[in-house]
């Protein structure tokens, strides 16, 4: 990739079907490209090709989100040279970029293609080999599905010098609000890295050795058959119910968390702020409490376990790490 608005640039774009003349002429706005507003560009009935090739020039001259937001809108409609193009686009601006155009694309990356597991998997992989900077890619990488970044991650504990952005990518990798994770391998790369940053490994410390505690005060069973019910739920889903759980101490949350109430088993919670839709027919068994709001998860376990546990405090482990497991 050459840098935009070249000619070497222009003819990698006409490659792609698109001409100079197919773009919004930047250089006719009234003052300098850097004043044009990325949402006052009009791309009407566009190509898909037309669309990404605008809005990635659009982010060159103003390197932030509100150009890059845009790219995104028309990756489902892409073929397979627009989006090899378009990762390729985002490797300049990580490698040869400002300081704002490497942020904007991380940004970007991070919400609009990490997210989203489909497009992660076919970005993450591909920027992982063609950007020099991999530092700050892994360490935006906590929503990549973990079996697409697996192989990234193994090859980053080979190197002591990418050890500090793979401590943060794992970070992600648990705090991020999509963060995917396999908590055993995590762990195992956790043990075999050097992390001098000590807010860093404390908080890894905090969430691979130290459960989260959580007061059940509310157990809600559900008529399943209910299509309004199964409208929710991945196809393999099993058996489960609702359980209303108030933290104790912080909110932390990992997808596929074991909840214990002693050494027993009470089951593993599925999804957070569950979507239920009261109208369906449902028993709730509650007991009174002070304090925050009860937090409404979805749980694959055992009911009878749970309600034996209604007003108690229970940890949440992340899958595989509860005691004994280690």
């Amino acid at each position: 990739m050459h840098e935009p608005g070249t000619e070497l640039w222009w003819e990698s774009v006409r490659r792609l079907g698109v001409s100079r003349d197919d773009v919004p002429g930047f250089d006719d706005h009234d003052g300098t490209p850097a004043d044009l507003d990325p949402h006052d560009i009009i791309v009407f009935e566009s190509t898909p090709a037309k669309h990404i090739v605008t809005y990635m020039l659009a982010a060159y001259h103003v390197p932030d989100y509100a150009a890059m937001m845009y790219v995104p809108h028309r990756w489902e409609d892409a073929g397979r040279s627009l989006k090899e193009w378009t990762v390729t686009a985002y490797a300049w601006m990580i490698d040869e970029g400002s300081a704002r155009q490497r942020e904007a694309a991380l940004y970007s990356l991070w919400v609009d293609f990490f997210e989203v597991p489909k497009r992660a998997a076919f970005v993450f992989p591909r920027l992982m080999r063609q950007v020099r900077q991999r530092d700050e890619l892994l360490a935006a990488s906590g929503p990549v599905p973990w079996e697409h970044k697996r192989a990234a991650y193994q090859a980053a504990a080979l190197e002591p010098a990418r050890h500090a952005s793979l401590a943060r990518a794992l970070i992600g990798s648990f705090y991020d609000a999509y963060g995917s994770v396999e908590p055993v391998e995590a762990l195992a790369l956790f043990r075999s890295i050097a992390i001098e940053d000590a807010a860093v490994r404390e908080a890894l410390e905090s969430i691979l050795f130290t459960p989260t505690r959580w007061r059940v005060v509310g157990l809600v069973t559900v008529d399943e058959a209910d299509a309004r019910w199964r409208r929710w739920l991945p196809e393999d889903a099993g058996p489960s119910f609702l359980v209303e759980i108030v933290p104790v101490d912080s909110a932390r949350w990992v997808r596929g968390s074991e909840l214990l109430y002693g050494d027993r088993w009470l089951g593993r919670l599925l999804h957070w702020c569950f979507p239920f839709d009261t109208t369906i027919r449902h028993r709730r068994e509650a007991v009174p409490h002070d304090g925050p709001a009860a937090m409404l998860c979805r749980l694959e376990g055992y009911v009878d376990a749970v309600r034996a546990a209604l007003g108690q405090v229970v940890e949440a482990w992340p899958p595989g790490l509860a005691p004994g497991g280690q």
